[in-house]
């Protein structure tokens, strides 16, 4: 069964407002040619509270800031709605151990290489013939977007899902004592990006990271309770 909610826009409340839909492939035409999310999407209100007065489309990656901010205020307010859903797999858009790999693969001058995101692999041995395998190349050289070009991500998936994954890439950097590369020399497209994006993107990965930990206490709790129920003595024959 398909759900959606309505949220309101932060920065242009008398103007937009977004819609969260489950059932983003029967939006696809309306994804536009920069993405932000393909189950996020805003129309027009005219100043009408956040009644629909228009057709929908996908909101594009300029309009970050603000799809960050209405949504993260949204899930604090209230994060148990079930139909913020769809926004979970952004806590798990990549196995937790590629990106590790992704950053360990390093150009080496006259010594040719392979690799394989998929068997987390880098070899010596003559791949060309390999589908699994891949030449590397100057540009992987251990920085995120090293990593970024060797995942494939430079044209593929949509914008907010490359932001947090550059942004976890960022990190791993960071932590692995490269320390911290700046938006603009990772994206250059972030230079055009107004208001307070970088707290923003923050704010939505820590709220959603939040919805998955509180649906995992869910389960847990409910297993809890289940097994902690006293049971019936067994009647003695």
């Amino acid at each position: 069964m398909s759900t959606q909610i309505i949220v309101p826009s932060f920065l242009h409340p008398d103007k937009i407002a977004y819609k969260l839909v489950s059932d983003a492939y029967n939006y696809y035409s309306h994804r536009g040619e920069h993405p932000l999310h393909t189950s996020i999407l805003q129309f027009e209100t005219y100043g009408d509270g956040t009644c629909q007065h228009s057709s929908e489309w996908c909101p594009q990656f300029n309009a970050l800031a603000d799809v960050c901010i209405s949504f993260a205020a949204g899930i604090v307010a209230d994060p148990a709605i079930e139909a913020w859903y769809p926004l979970q797999d952004l806590n798990n858009l990549v196995a937790s151990d590629i990106l590790p790999f992704a950053l360990s693969i390093k150009y080496v001058e006259g010594k040719p290489k392979y690799f394989s995101v998929g068997e987390r692999k880098v070899t010596s041995a003559d791949k060309r013939n390999d589908r699994r395998y891949e030449r590397v190349e100057r540009c992987h050289d251990g920085s995120p977007t090293g990593a970024f070009a060797a995942l494939g991500l430079v044209r593929s998936r949509d914008w907010l899902e490359k932001m947090l994954i550059m942004d976890k890439l960022r990190g791993l950097a960071a932590a692995s004592g490269q320390g911290w590369y700046d938006w603009d020399d990772l994206m250059p497209a972030t230079k055009e990006l107004a208001g307070d994006w970088r707290n923003a993107l923050s704010a939505l990965n820590s709220a959603v990271e939040a919805l998955c930990a509180l649906r995992l206490a869910g389960g847990n709790l409910r297993c809890a309770q289940h097994n902690s129920q006293p049971r019936p003595e067994a009647v003695a024959a």
